[in-house]
């Protein structure tokens, strides 16, 4: 099939696509059966409350079975008693203790009616609010803690649900203030209907006030016990806290190294020694080396292939190693990566790499080793910080001719998450900002700083997540040296699969005079896709793709090469599978018809 033709059904597909998507949840338009079936509607009367209305209704056996004929009165009548029951518990869980519920059938009506009073009478109101405790009662200070948690209040409607709730926060306050044996006996409510009032008391067994003692440890092969015990948020001889364990427990688990956990209180469950309780952490390790291996292909760039070993505990406590090798047209690539998890402190990650580069592309030509070391650890809440110093050798041929540089630098990154997924986000944003200041030897010295701001976006409009619109947008700029001084390497480029789809590798941007990429100092990129999950594990994703690449400092945001096409997906437990059709909108002479991408994960 012709090029041209193609790029035109492409874009047929991805207009279908779009109203298709946003038609998803259009409503189905009722259909006349042409009988003469008797029917019926009901009516729910006395109820002013929006909320309760709602609530009764859902509940209603009637109204959910109103849009079929009914066989006989006596099945209305069946329903209708049905509701009355269900409406009266319902009433009572809401606090409407008093209510008066009827029914009635207009038989002469056609459609015939239903039709249920309701009188729903007072709402009942909390009274008293009392936790009373079998046994040692705890000390004062903590009675008074687990009543604030409780979280009802005198006056405020006495509704099942919230009673039921504070039921719960009420067995989860004690084991976090020191009596982790702590038992729920019995819950009592008792209702006055003279005063419309409800008393509420919770009867407990509070058990002892324990402490924090030593830890101990059972199932370890070849995991250090004292990397653990560094893990661990709390002091012995320290009030137990159920929080602090499941934070353990959380901790753990995020390590990667077991495939069990139990945190537990020890034998004995007593403090009898004034030593503490004893924590018992029971586990299971998992393994701990894999292998993994990695695909992609795109027209430009041509087969590429990753390979990985990677060893999660080579020095038993947690490390890993991580050697990698990258085959592909345009690059090849072997990377040695050492991670020291927990390095001085909790959740910093002590980094080091050496990776040895060759590239050869239209741009450039690079042969390269690099080594750097880094800490990363979070800032805040949603917030990591990671700073590193790198060093670099490059051997570098462009159309500048054959040079060699040596670079030092101090990399730094600082990322804000508020996404809901790591690798394949539904709803919220990203912001990663990169400042990276270098000093450079060629023929004398000089000094620049690389600065890169991406920001991504991620919102679903409907409930169930079939479509997402995802938003992508990124700026540069190089500060300190002349596009030609700096070295080819270390130049924006724009086009590919990563980046401006529809353009081959680098060819968004100024070209030399053989009309090769010249890379810049500034670039600025956007992108939008709609994806949309047609049906279990496959989606469809149309996407625009713009940006450029400027010789100046700063990014004129204009100019923008435009690239648009249609993507497909089928989902994984591991991410996405991913493959992209693009087409340039402004094509130039010297661009591709149509190029293809394929790779795992989410383009952003």
């Amino acid at each position: 099939m012709p090029a041209a033709r193609v790029k035109r059904w492409m874009w047929v597909g991805i207009a279908v696509c779009l109203v298709a998507a946003a038609s998803t949840d259009a409503p189905a338009v009722a259909q006349d059966t042409g009988t003469n079936e008797r029917r019926y509607r009901t009516s729910i009367e006395g109820i002013t409350d929006s909320g309760l209305r709602r609530l009764l209704a859902g509940l209603s056996a009637l109204i959910e079975a109103e849009g079929a004929p009914f066989v006989s009165f006596a099945t209305l009548r069946s329903r209708a008693n049905r509701d009355l029951a269900d409406f009266r518990t319902a009433l009572r869980s809401e606090g409407y203790y008093a209510s008066d519920l009827s029914s009635r059938i207009e038989r002469a009506d056609d459609p015939a009616r239903v039709i249920i009073t309701i009188d729903p009478g007072p709402r009942y109101v909390l009274g008293t609010i009392d936790i009373a405790y079998d046994g040692t009662a705890p000390a004062p200070s903590v009675r008074g803690q687990v009543l604030d948690r409780v979280g009802l209040s005198a006056g405020a409607a006495a509704r099942a649900p919230d009673i039921v709730r504070a039921e719960t926060r009420v067995a989860l306050a004690l084991p976090e203030l020191g009596h982790p044996l702590a038992r729920v006996l019995d819950r009592r409510v008792v209702v006055d209907h003279a005063t419309a009032t409800v008393a509420v008391t919770y009867r407990m067994d509070a058990g002892p006030m324990l402490r924090f003692g030593p830890v101990r440890f059972s199932g370890l092969d070849t995991i250090a016990a004292g990397h653990l015990e560094r893990l661990v948020p709390w002091q012995a001889g320290q009030v137990y806290d159920q929080r602090l364990v499941d934070r353990y427990r959380q901790r753990l688990s995020r390590s990667g190294l077991f495939s069990a956990i139990d945190v537990d209180l020890g034998e004995g469950q007593t403090d009898a020694t004034g030593d503490g309780v004893p924590i018992l952490v029971t586990v299971r390790e998992a393994r701990h080396r894999t292998i993994g291996v990695g695909a992609s292909y795109s027209t430009s760039e041509g087969i590429g292939g990753d390979v990985a070993w990677e060893h999660r505990n080579i020095l038993g406590s947690g490390e890993r190693l991580r050697l990698e090798g990258r085959g592909a047209k345009i690059e090849q690539s072997l990377a040695a990566r050492f991670f020291k998890p927990h390095f001085r402190r909790y959740d910093q990650t002590l980094s080091a790499a050496t990776v040895l580069t060759r590239q050869d592309t239209d741009a450039f030509r690079e042969l390269s080793s690099n080594l750097s070391v880094g800490l990363d650890r979070p800032w805040f809440d949603r917030w990591r910080a990671s700073l590193a110093v790198e060093a670099e050798y490059s051997d570098i041929t462009d159309a500048e001719g054959n040079r060699q540089f040596f670079l030092a630098g101090l990399p730094g990154s600082l990322l804000w998450n508020g996404t809901d997924d790591l690798l394949d986000p539904k709803r919220g944003a990203r912001v990663l900002l990169e400042v990276s200041p270098y000093l450079a030897q060629e023929d004398s010295p000089f000094g620049f700083v690389r600065n890169e701001l991406t920001a991504t976006g991620y919102y679903a409009p409907g409930r169930d997540d079939r479509l997402v619109l995802a938003l992508r947008g990124k700026v540069g700029s190089i500060v300190g040296a002349t596009t030609t001084t700096l070295p080819a390497n270390r130049r924006f480029y724009a086009g590919g699969g990563g980046s401006v789809r529809g353009f081959g590798f680098q060819e968004v941007g100024p070209l030399n005079d053989e009309g090769d990429p010249a890379g810049g100092r500034s670039l600025a990129e956007v992108g939008i896709e709609a994806r949309w999950r047609i049906a279990g594990n496959f989606g469809l994703v149309p996407f625009i793709d713009g940006g450029n690449v400027y010789d100046d400092v700063l990014p004129r945001l204009s100019g923008f090469r435009w690239g648009g096409g249609l993507g497909f997906r089928y989902y994984t437990a591991f991410g996405p599978l991913r493959f992209d059709v693009a087409t340039p909108i402004d094509r130039r002479p010297e661009d591709e018809d149509i190029l293809f991408y394929i790779s795992i994960g989410q383009s952003f």
